[in-house]
């Protein structure tokens, strides 16, 4: 069974960061598409998965219906943490998107998928489609990357069953 010490992304971010501040970590540790260390916050009893720091004072977080929410900065940093790890989520999606032919190698870069996504050309020249597994909660976590890239016409479909 793996941990957070297995996770070379995680202890990247630490190192770079050091380990006192843990926003600053998560914040490090999506930036380098870590995707296996979940941090909640628990806020008014209400548990919200950590997505990244968007500036000096708010906070991007998940509620567990799935919701984008913003906090403070100090309310998150202040509210009590809890760490998960997790290789294998059961919560993969098939993914499928439009994007510039010219940016696929930074597109294909910011995926962590299974293994290599599939890449096929589209009838408006200069443009490709990718097909891709990725976690749910990676997804939500690289989305504005992709779309500062150019990926449009994103698809996030259910997995009935993988084989790999």
């Amino acid at each position: 069974m793996s941990s957070f010490s297995a996770d070379e992304k995680w202890m990247e971010a630490k190192r770079a960061v050091g380990h006192i501040n843990w926003l600053e970590v998560i914040s490090y540790y999506r930036s380098i598409y870590g995707c296996k260390v979940f941090v909640y916050s628990i806020i008014d009893g209400e548990k919200r998965l950590i997505v990244d720091v968007l500036d000096d004072d708010t906070v991007l977080l998940i509620d567990k219906q799935g919701n984008a929410r913003e906090d403070t900065y100090q309310n998150v940093l202040n509210s009590r943490k809890i760490f998960k790890y997790s290789e294998n989520s059961e919560d993969k999606k098939y993914v499928l998107m439009n994007a510039p032919t010219d940016k696929l190698k930074e597109i294909i870069e910011a995926l962590p998928g299974i293994k290599s996504p599939t890449v096929m050309p589209l009838a408006q020249e200069g443009w490709s489609s990718i097909h891709t597994v990725l976690d749910e909660k990676c997804f939500w976590e690289i989305i504005g990357k992709l779309k500062s890239l150019g990926a449009q016409g994103i698809l996030v479909l259910p997995i009935e069953k993988m084989i790999i």
